[in-house]
């Protein structure tokens, strides 16, 4: 025989305190569940956050949620059988359980899984308290739960439990049964939280060693990432938040929840800013607060005025790593903790790869943390370089050396990877030099159009955000240098870096931010050389017919040395072109890594070929992945596509690793309008159309990692203009010669 609870539908009213946190209890309660065939069950409202911590933040039941019912006994009981779970979304949730025949008074809790055991024999009717144990442990992982005003908020939920108590009423009043206080550490925040503490107390220094002075006792304290509690007299539990490997806590919106209520009228909190300072910051003082059951404390945004404003950031330590400092507001990554030699670093994001660069004159260990986030498998790419590279299912552990980049890969997601460099220690440029631009660390700056002129240099330090785009015509001996952030994805005016008739060239160790349009056009300079550039050219989701934003283009050049170099962008990587009466020569690439994310080419020599390309040179050349697009037949990870009259010879690769593609392997084609494989050039006129030629071209341990899906392909125009002379030593397939 079932009871009449035998099917238990709850829908919560939950209160802070005696306080309603929203939603009005219903009218005719009894009358309206028999209306609707649900007699025998208890309606209620839930509205607000379920920790109640804020009257304005909406929140919502999602499916899965439970709440545990206490038995109707004496005797203390572990746990409760009688869970009962939704499987509704929203302010409004049924849940559903069986229970006991006759069961009229009882206690529930949410969520289930904080009771550790039951006391109903303690129950407090006239009260309506339930008595139950909570499973508040001494630490915890910090989930992330929401989003406040744009920052992460960190809680656990196994701590932000309630109680209702129930004498065969029809509602079930549900209050907090804690103390919250919420405190933010701001996103543009140049120090990090080292402690908390909730004393007993109301005063609070720092001496001259940084050392806390806390007359009285701290009950409870955060220091180093985790959470300690003091026990005077009867035992006091606190919450633990705990960041990943004890870390600082990041910049987001926190809750500390106390339990049981405590008259503790002192709270302060100790920061260490980017110098290594500590400061000491009070935020209440005896009579101004106290805690009380189902209350919270705000203590706000922590201000920036910490400390002065003109403490320099830090620089090269005694162990030679240079932690790069970020101007105010730089969109920091939730995905991903980096830490040097123990020493946290500054992740930024972007709509694609999270980035995170450092300086160092040596090997130096690296660690990376995924918050809040279950992570089943990770890739460091390139696979065939040794990062020594270890991950033990919660921390990836590697090795770098000055002028390495490191591609992580979580879950085989290519979406948001993280790109780590380790940039060698920068020179930085005398600041009395009147030929010397300098944008400093920590600062951002909107440029517009920066103008270069002969014997010029433009020093980005790193940790500075320059938004603009650089231009030089006819100079000589410039350069462009410093490893700090050229951002031009706002921009309209082309190229982020156009260079055009220069002589002696250097561009050096910036990270540059594009989306539409050539990220980097030199054209016809001579004497070039690119070092440790890194590009970052995300999807142009305004050019419809092809993204266009190729990362760095050498046009009618000579003399150029690309090293050290990593481009990611949705069109050609690294490409070589030639116009008409300019020819190219002499170009190596040595040490650089491509990604093509949606199309194009990895390496390329093409399309646009007017003038012949001779003596080109790959050497160690790591394509991570190339993927096609509806252009499929013109994408490759190793191409050479003419499309014009010139001739592109002597053309060797030595020591390539191609990690994953969807592309051709490699394709060598001339120009064949009649083929129908792909559309014509702009303005290809078939009466005027001269074709080129592809000869000499020498491949030397190729190592293709992924199933081939297309093969490579090689095509001539005619007998006369052709694919000729190619040879391939050593191409190994799946590790197979």
């Amino acid at each position: 025989m079932k009871s009449w609870f035998d099917k238990l539908c709850i829908l919560l009213m939950i209160a802070t305190a005696a306080v309603s946190c929203g939603g009005e209890h219903p009218s005719n309660l009894e009358a309206e569940m028999e209306t609707d065939g649900l007699v025998g069950k208890i309606l209620a409202v839930f509205s607000e956050t379920k920790a109640h911590i804020e009257d304005n933040v909406k929140c919502r039941w999602d499916d899965g949620d439970s709440i545990s019912l206490s038995p109707q006994s004496n005797e203390k009981t572990e746990g409760s059988d009688w869970v009962l779970t939704t499987q509704d979304s929203g302010a409004t949730a049924l849940f559903v359980g069986d229970i006991p025949e006759g069961l009229t008074t009882f206690c529930a809790a949410y969520p289930a899984s904080s009771v550790e055991y039951w006391n109903p024999g303690s129950n407090d009717s006239a009260q309506g308290r339930c008595r139950f144990q909570s499973k508040i442990k001494a630490e915890q992982t910090v989930s992330q739960l929401y989003s406040q005003d744009g920052m992460p908020v960190f809680v656990d939920p196994s701590v932000l439990w309630f109680g209702g108590y129930s004498a065969g009423t029809r509602t079930l009043q549900f209050s907090p049964l804690g103390t919250y206080i919420r405190f933010t550490i701001p996103q543009s925040a140049r120090y990090s939280l080292e402690s908390i503490c909730v004393k007993s107390t109301d005063s609070s220094d720092v001496d001259a060693e940084g050392s806390v002075s806390i007359s009285g006792t701290c009950r409870f304290e955060y220091k180093s990432g985790r959470w300690s509690e003091v026990i005077t007299g009867s035992v006091y539990k606190s919450v633990t938040l705990h960041s990943p490997s004890s870390r600082p806590l990041k910049p987001g919106v926190y809750l500390m929840a106390i339990h049981p209520s405590s008259k503790c009228p002192g709270l302060s909190f100790v920061f260490t800013n980017t110098a290594g300072q500590r400061v000491c910051k009070a935020v209440s003082a005896s009579g101004n607060f106290t805690f009380e059951m189902g209350k919270i404390y705000d203590t706000g945004v922590m201000p920036d005025s910490l400390f002065d404003s003109d403490v320099e950031p830090v620089t090269d330590d005694m162990d030679g790593i240079k932690t790069y400092t970020y101007p105010a507001g730089t969109a920091v990554s939730s995905d991903y903790e980096v830490y040097v030699e123990d020493r946290a670093q500054t992740v930024f994001s972007t709509s694609e790869p999270d980035i995170c660069a450092f300086g160092c004159t040596s090997r130096v260990s690296v660690k990376v943390s995924f918050p809040d986030t279950i992570v089943s498998s990770v890739a460091v790419r390139p696979l065939s370089k040794d990062f020594s590279h270890h991950w033990n299912g919660n921390i990836l552990s590697l090795s770098m050396s000055p002028g390495e980049r490191v591609v992580v890969e979580r879950n085989d997601d290519r979406a948001k990877p993280l790109f780590i460099f380790a940039n060698p220690i920068e020179s930085a440029p005398s600041p009395d030099d009147a030929s010397v631009t300098v944008y400093k660390a920590g600062t951002i700056s909107d440029a517009g159009q920066i103008n270069m002129s002969s014997g010029e240099t433009l020093y980005i330090e790193g940790g500075a955000w320059v938004r603009g785009f650089i231009r030089a015509t006819d100079a000589d001996n410039i350069s462009i240098r410093g490893c700090g952030v050229l951002d031009v994805r706002e921009a309209t005016e082309g190229a982020a870096i156009r260079l055009t008739g220069c002589d002696e060239v250097e561009l050096r160790d910036i990270i540059t931010l594009n989306c539409s349009g050539h990220t980097t056009h030199l054209q016809q300079c001579s004497n070039v050389t690119v070092d440790n550039y890194k590009v970052a050219a995300v999807y142009n989701v305004n050019n419809v017919n092809g993204h266009e934003n190729d990362a760095l283009n050498l046009i009618s050049c000579n003399h150029a040395a690309v090293s050290r170099c990593l481009s990611y962008c949705h069109d050609d990587a690294f490409c070589i072109k030639s116009v008409s009466g300019a020819s190219s020569s002499d170009i190596s690439y040595n040490d650089c890594i491509a990604w093509n994310v949606h199309g194009g080419n990895s390496f390329d020599i093409g399309y646009e070929v007017g003038s012949d390309i001779t003596n080109v040179r790959y050497k160690q050349i790591y394509s991570i992945h190339s993927r096609g697009n509806t252009n499929l037949i013109r994408s490759s990870d190793l191409g050479i596509h003419v499309g014009a009259s010139g001739t592109v010879s002597d053309v060797t690769y030595e020591d390539v690793y191609l990690e994953e593609s969807d592309n051709w392997t490699m394709m060598l084609r001339i120009w064949d309008i009649d083929s129908g494989l792909s559309s014509p050039p702009a303005g290809y006129d078939p009466a005027l159309y001269v074709p080129g030629r592809i000869k000499g071209v020498r491949l030397k341990n190729i190592y293709v990692l992924y199933d081939m899906v297309n093969g490579s392909y090689l095509d001539g125009y005619d007998a006369y203009h052709r694919v000729e002379d190619v040879t391939v030593d050593g191409l190994y397939i799946g590790g197979v010669r």
